[in-house]
């Protein structure tokens, strides 16, 4: 059935799934406007502005993010990956969900939820069956192997490749 995963190595596994939400709202901001502030992500997430910045300091503790005390937050590359992953997670199952014909906003729903636990096999597992007859589009499935201009950009190391690569 393929190459098993040795080791997590996509995600970073310390962080909880609400620290993941607060790295995927980050990366919302900056793929949305450029301007990340604490502010938009508290209204974004419907959250207190003292949750945010203690999610910050998660978030740069792990070192995912630069946040200066009064200034923009700014992802990191490691920050900018595994918000990718999770999203790609995210849209992964999304489509799963609404190809077995559960309605696009309970889709959505279920999918937050689960992307927090699927594993890196699971998720190479998906990426292969829902990319292996689909030709890539400038709308990917999945957003962490192709970058903005429909470009083959594969999440993983360069001598490592998921399976949808």
């Amino acid at each position: 059935m393929g190459q098993k995963i040795k080791n997590s190595f996509l995600v970073d596994k310390k962080l909880n799934s609400s620290s993941e939400d607060y790295l995927k709202a980050v990366y919302h901001f900056s793929q949305v406007s450029g301007l990340i502030q604490s502010v938009d992500i508290a209204d974004y997430l419907g959250v207190t502005r003292p949750s945010v910045h203690r999610a910050m300091e998660i978030l740069q503790d792990a070192g995912l993010i630069v946040k200066p005390l009064y200034g923009e937050i700014v992802l990191t590359e490691k920050g900018r990956r595994q918000a990718r992953v999770i999203l790609c997670k995210h849209n992964l199952l999304k489509e799963l969900l609404i190809s077995l014909q559960v309605d696009e906003e309970t889709a959505d729903q279920d999918a937050c939820r689960m992307e927090h636990v699927v594993s890196d096999e699971t998720l190479f597992q998906l990426l292969h069956y829902f990319r292996k007859d689909l030709p890539h589009t400038s709308d990917p499935i999945c957003p962490a192997c192709w970058n903005k201009n429909g470009e083959h950009e594969c999440i993983l190391a360069e001598d490592v490749h998921c399976k949808a690569c």
